[in-house]
């Protein structure tokens, strides 16, 4: 064995683990981050890498920065039309909706991925979700690479809705953090 590949293993809703809550913490279920700081060290002492399933087109709706359902004291995208994450997705008048709108609570809906409402699709073209996954010095591409991943396999990556230059972008960002990733 030299790799081990894991499917998401962050914070997340389900047992599956796409619907990620914190793309900062492993998901309990899993393990602490202890484990994960031990699980490197071995793995290393064996020459073994590890590689994480990137989920970067969408999040759960039950996460800090969505928060349909009230769970966080943060104020998500989906409380109000003021959230710093607003625009990280896209939303649509609906009567009948989960989210708020300029026309008060429950009057917005919101894309999901194939449909799914737990995920929310995320606007890969907005500069501040580039520099939350890729480009800032703190993003999630290179805090799991300093934090001894090896690399990335990347969800839904051919996805249309990531824009021109995502992907050159994260590769240039992972060359840079990690030459060896």
């Amino acid at each position: 064995v030299n790799t081990i590949y894991f499917n998401p293993i962050f914070d997340a809703g389900s047992n599956h683990s796409y619907d990620t809550q914190d793309y900062t913490r492993i998901d309990p279920y899993f393990g602490t981050q202890k484990d994960w700081d031990n699980l490197v060290k071995h793995a290393d002492a064996l020459g073994i890498r590890i590689v994480l399933d990137g989920v970067f087109n969408h999040l759960s709706s039950d996460s800090p920065i969505f928060d349909r359902y009230h769970h966080y004291p943060t104020v998500g995208a989906c409380e109000s039309t003021s959230s710093p994450y607003r625009d990280w997705f896209e939303f649509t008048p609906d009567p009948d909706g989960e989210c708020a709108g300029p026309d008060g609570p429950g009057t917005m809906t919101y894309a999901g991925w194939f449909g799914f409402d737990s995920i929310p699709v995320i606007d890969k073209t907005n500069p501040e979700v580039q520099a939350y996954f890729l480009t800032d010095d703190d993003s999630i591409t290179r805090r799991w690479l300093d934090d001894g991943a090896s690399g990335w396999r990347l969800d839904v990556s051919g996805d249309a809705s990531f824009p021109g230059g995502y992907w050159e972008t994260f590769r240039d960002v992972v060359d840079e953090t990690d030459p060896d990733a």
